[in-house]
């Protein structure tokens, strides 16, 4: 199978998991909207985005470097059992040190729901290792398949705890730690994992290669945490957190528009970790990333015109305030699609290093001029400072990469989207009808004129 066809076929099967996932994310608004307020709702977003931070912290990172290791070694079982095992061993020592640690802790902490937020840490810890080792296997209907079970379970649980059980925002973390279970359980049953787990193939020195590569990404994952939610506990801060509840609402359109995105980076990943040391490999990540970029431009530009339509439809009315930041936080997710392309690269090379520092610059420029606007701007400074971090770590990372891969971008159209994105950034504020019909004319043309590069991104040669 060639390059384009693997890319291809492993897309559409990630697609099928990734979106019932993303698309039960946008479901569950008009629950949560309907049935708590602003401030319950800022407070179990803070609580998930605390979570993901401590997530890769705890692990290590570790199950980044299981995909990444059995990438290379998924036909030779043996070489896999000792991977498998020998990461999950030193991720169980660490939960289990964590726990000892966590239960006496927890009598002077004065966090509500923090028990459930700790189980819910281990639970995504474990999940997430069992997930990136089906990719790693090559199992990418397994892993499709996970990702219904879990978003599927989600939701369904949602519905009964919270508006049926009244639970509120206890019952929105139980349904996270029984959906990441059944994730658990289904991989370890539909992989066979049990012939992959022996004691006796532990290898220690096996750790120092696997450390090597894991640890950079720790200080990586901080810096995405840093700019994807340091946002969320300034806003708490300096605004209210009844503001991070509005917050909230605006990122779930652009979290929805990067995680149409992330079902092709995670085939995207796997294609370039395979093949990036083929003669022809320089050719291909060429010109799938300018297909792609081209791609997601236009799809963002046609987000931004019916947002106004959309966004009324799922939101109810006393969230009204954040329609004006989810136009920001698109064009944002547009400079995060970049980013997204060139990490994969970074982590085909094992340069997790060079991840590392071009994360930091970026969680530095997110903090500063967070911190600078907010007094002034309010919650604009959130998604401005959010689209200012993400378009320099692109710049970043676009002129490190050129130093390894000949990559050369279009720079007519980019100049041409930039002209038309201004265009419609002027209409949207506008708040009127016949702006957001234009608006809505503007971004079907260009889509319909850049179509073939979306055929081109499906097309099997």
């Amino acid at each position: 199978m060639n390059k384009n066809k693997e890319l291809v076929k492993n897309t559409i099967i990630i697609f099928i998991g990734k979106a019932c996932t993303q698309f039960i994310t946008i479901l569950l608004l008009p629950l949560y909207t309907k049935y708590l307020i602003s401030s319950e709702f800022g407070i179990v977003d803070l609580v998930i985005t605390y979570i993901s931070l401590f997530v890769p912290i705890l692990s290590l990172d570790l199950e980044m470097a299981a995909f990444r290791f059995l990438v290379d070694k998924r036909k030779d079982i043996e070489e896999s059992k000792r991977i498998i095992t020998t990461i999950l061993f030193t991720l169980t020592v660490i939960a289990i040190f964590c726990t000892i640690l966590f239960i006496p802790l927890s009598f002077f902490l004065n966090i509500k729901y923090k028990y459930l937020i700790y189980i819910v840490i281990i639970m995504s810890y474990f999940s997430q290792y069992f997930i990136q080792v089906s990719r790693g296997l090559g199992k990418n209907i397994n892993y499709s398949i996970s990702c219904c079970i879990n978003g599927i379970t989600t939701v369904f649980l949602n519905v009964i705890f919270i508006p049926v059980l009244k639970m509120e925002a206890d019952g929105m973390l139980l349904s996270m730690i029984i959906a990441n279970i059944m994730t658990i359980s289904y991989l370890f049953y539909s992989l066979d994992l049990k012939k992959y787990i022996s004691f006796n193939a532990i290898r220690l020195n096996y750790l120092k290669e696997i450390l090597s590569y894991s640890i950079p990404l720790i200080p990586n994952g901080i810096s995405w945490w840093i700019v994807n939610a340091s946002d969320r506990t300034i806003i708490s801060i300096m605004l209210s957190v009844s503001a991070n509840g509005i917050y909230a609402v605006s990122n779930k359109f652009s979290s929805l528009f990067i995680g149409v995105f992330n079902v092709f980076q995670l085939s995207w990943a796997e294609s370039v970790s395979l093949h990036v040391n083929e003669n022809d490999s320089n050719r291909f990540i060429s010109n799938v990333i300018n297909i792609v970029l081209k791609a997601f431009t236009c799809l963002g530009m046609l987000l931004i015109a019916v947002m106004p339509i959309v966004f009324r439809l799922f939101i109810d009315d006393k969230y009204n305030a954040a329609l004006d930041n989810v136009p920001i936080l698109i064009v944002a997710m547009i400079f995060n699609v970049a980013v997204g392309l060139y990490s994969a690269i970074y982590i085909a090379k094992k340069m997790t290093k060079q991840v590392m520092n071009t994360s930091i610059v970026s969680a530095i420029v997110n903090i500063i001029i967070n911190l600078l606007l907010i007094s002034y701007i309010g919650l604009y400074a959130a998604s401005i400072s959010t689209l200012i971090a993400y378009a320099v770590m692109a710049i970043y990372r676009h002129f490190d990469i050129k130093k390894m891969i000949d990559i050369h971008l279009d720079r007519k159209y980019m100049f041409k989207s930039v002209i038309l994105m201004i265009v419609i950034f002027t209409l949207f504020y506008q708040k009127n009808v016949y702006c957001t019909i234009m608006m809505i004319l503007i971004a079907l043309v260009e889509c319909l004129l850049n179509f073939k590069y979306i055929l081109k991104l499906v097309k099997l040669k």
